[in-house]
């Protein structure tokens, strides 16, 4: 494994080195530099935002507070866990069995699977898993009606103060739903969003790009959103919700509609939009671990990422006239919020004008070379964001990976933000097909 990763360092320097070494050598030709000038300009713009940005998180995340133990036992409140599962097969069997495990009073935890109408035997593995204890409830929806809908009737079925959410090819720690709990000790916390890691990560390229995802995303972006209470998005693979909070928007939230049409993808950022705007606060809880499977094919990856954003879009669309609203204040609180959501907007929507601009020069330009050299290095730029808080968690030699994640980025997902952008009335959940083999 550490060859691997060693030879991918000597490419990328190699290939950074000679692509440097060519716009360099490019600047005794001063017209070659003003035939990509546009097109540089456009690079330098989105590098020196993200940069800009990056620094914010840096300081954002520096006042990231902890949440240690607040609760004893005899304190904690009385927890239901919901397992949606929709053509899961043994998966949720693992889901379950590693909840019960869990080393929270068992006389205050309870777990209610819910099969959304599969097709395959995620019923067989449900009810075997109720038959392990009778803490386990499984609900069987006769027809698939998608993942908010089986939430939904998990919710009003729902007995206890705290309802968490764990996806069923997720895996948990033993004292994850402990550590999850803590944070509601402060009454104005409404949601909290639990850390995911990928199963099998150093299975390919893609598990591989799909983990420096994540730890960005949970190890870094939603510290930084934490500080403030302000973490967009409660991943359905492991949060936890104040019933007395989320009760009163379960209905708006399973009736959302976009442009038209029924919402049914993004449901963990449409709840936790509507807790946002209802004034609680969503924070982070990187001491909850637990571990989903991540797509190891380039489609999974594609359709996986499709429903994130085509969601992230809709929702910060949704969000705006709330945070607006919010800066009539002028508080810290609402700027911060303001920040994070212009932000999150801008890095959406960049590869629809980075993207097409590269490509223009790319077509029209004499200086092809130069030019593949220019969008290399401002790539290899901006992937030091990452690297640095990859490196964090990680090696200095798998860092790499990180360093890579843009040049991945660039050449096989860049299309998606923009197909998001024309396809944002699509709530196709793109994932979850039947499997043909049956794990009995």
């Amino acid at each position: 494994m550490q060859f691997r990763e060693i030879f991918l360092w000597l490419v990328f320097l190699i290939t950074l080195s000679a692509a440097v070494s060519i716009l360099l050598s490019s600047q005794k030709n001063s017209g070659n530099w003003q035939e990509i000038s546009g097109q540089q300009g456009i690079f330098l713009y989105s590098l020196c935002f993200s940069i800009i940005y990056f620094l914010f998180l840096l300081i954002s995340a520096f006042f990231f507070r902890r949440w240690r133990t607040a609760y004893t036992d005899d304190m904690l409140p009385v927890c239901t866990v919901l397992v949606p599962a929709y053509n899961e097969g043994r998966h949720v069997y693992d889901t379950i069995t590693s909840l019960l495990a869990s080393d929270y009073p068992m006389e205050k935890f309870g777990i209610i699977a819910i099969n959304d109408g599969s097709g395959d035997d995620t019923l067989y593995w449900l009810n075997k898993a109720s038959g392990l204890s009778p803490q386990v409830t499984v609900i069987d929806l006769k027809t698939n009606r998608g993942k908010k809908y089986a939430l939904y009737h998990g919710i009003i079925r729902s007995q206890g103060e705290v309802i968490v959410t764990v996806d069923s090819d997720t895996v948990v720690r033993k004292d994850t739903v402990r550590q999850l709990v803590q944070p509601f000790f402060d009454d104005r916390v409404g949601a909290v969003a639990g850390s995911i890691s990928g199963k099998f990560v150093e299975r390919n390229l893609h598990t591989r790009m799909l983990d420096v995802m994540l730890v960005f995303g949970c190890e870094f972006l939603r510290r930084a959103q934490s500080a403030s209470g302000n973490v967009f998005c409660t991943p359905g693979a492991l949060s936890a919700y104040r019933r007395s909070v989320i009760m009163p928007l379960i209905d708006q939230w399973l009736n959302q509609t976009f442009l038209g049409q029924v919402a049914r993808i993004g449901e963990d950022r449409a709840i936790a939009t509507l807790i946002l705007c209802s004034g609680s606060r969503i924070v982070y809880q990187p001491l909850a671990m637990a571990e989903t499977c991540l797509p190891d094919t380039y489609g999974g990856v594609c359709k996986m990422l499709l429903r994130w954003t085509r969601s992230d879009i809709r929702e910060n669309i949704v969000m705006s006239g709330f945070v607006l609203k919010q800066m009539k204040h002028l508080s810290v609180h609402s700027l911060i919020l303001f920040i994070h959501w212009i932000a999150l907007f801008v890095n959406m929507l960049l590869p629809c004008v980075f993207i097409p601009a590269g490509i223009c020069g790319l077509l029209t330009g004499n200086h092809i070379v130069i030019q593949l050299s220019l969008i290399y290095v401002f790539t290899a730029l901006w992937s030091l964001i990452p690297a640095v808080v990859y490196f964090r968690k990680n090696s200095l030699l798998k860092t790499i990976w990180a360093l890579l994640s843009g040049v991945y980025s660039i050449l096989v997902l860049s299309w998606i933000s923009i197909y998001s952008v024309f396809t944002l009335r699509n709530s196709n959940w793109l994932t979850r097909e039947l499997k043909k083999t049956a794990n009995k």
